[in-house]
């Protein structure tokens, strides 16, 4: 006996109907588990913070003090010897050899003097805030919510420009580098919010 098609339509529908509940509720939970899991990561971010905050005038000085050894090895922001790409500059293997030595002797010396045990406080208080615009940069984190709880301290990443430029060209290409684009997005978001702050201080 054959079924009426009727009935098969009501089946599927009903079949469609189970699935579509089943997706939704499916997408809820993993936007419910995304909500706590963000929740905790911030709770998190924010007590490392406040160990951050007690830190910083040392993590200031510890970058000072590596920026005066960094200057007494003479390793400047461009690792080249010789600009090959200037113009007139004749363009030469040797020298293109040279600057590559000068390159990789460079990088060891910075990497020994960044992971040795006098540049601890330093290395965390970078870290910290690298960790921040990582998780920023890929979406894992909303950014309001980071703006809102973080405190970005200016000075240090004013002061630490240079520093991270000639790490960033003679050691490692990215370093510090999700740091960096944390701090544009301060900047951003403080240039947005100021002619309202202006707008409602000049107000009667």
């Amino acid at each position: 006996m054959a079924i009426p098609l009727d009935i098969i339509s009501i089946f599927q529908i009903g079949a469609n109907t189970v699935t579509a509940i089943l997706l939704f509720l499916t997408a809820y939970q993993c936007k419910i588990e995304k909500k706590t899991n963000n929740t905790e990561t911030l709770f998190k971010i924010y007590r490392n913070d406040l160990e951050c905050r007690k830190c910083y005038s040392d993590a200031l000085t510890q970058l000072d003090k590596i920026m005066i050894e960094i200057n007494y090895l003479n390793i400047k922001r461009n690792a080249n010897v010789v600009n090959i790409n200037k113009p007139g500059v004749k363009q030469n293997t040797s020298m293109m050899n040279l600057n590559d030595l000068i390159k990789k002797q460079n990088a060891k010396k910075l990497e020994y003097l960044f992971n040795s045990s006098n540049y601890i406080i330093l290395r965390e208080f970078g870290y910290h805030f690298e960790y921040i615009g990582t998780l920023v940069r890929n979406n894992s984190l909303p950014f309001d919510l980071v703006f809102e709880l973080i405190r970005l301290p200016d000075p240090f990443w004013d002061n630490a420009q240079n520093f991270i430029e000639i790490m960033q060209n003679n050691w490692v290409s990215d370093f510090w580098e999700d740091a960096q684009y944390l701090r544009n997005k301060y900047i951003e978001e403080r240039n947005k919010k100021k002619p309202i702050k202006d707008k409602l201080k000049n107000s009667p």
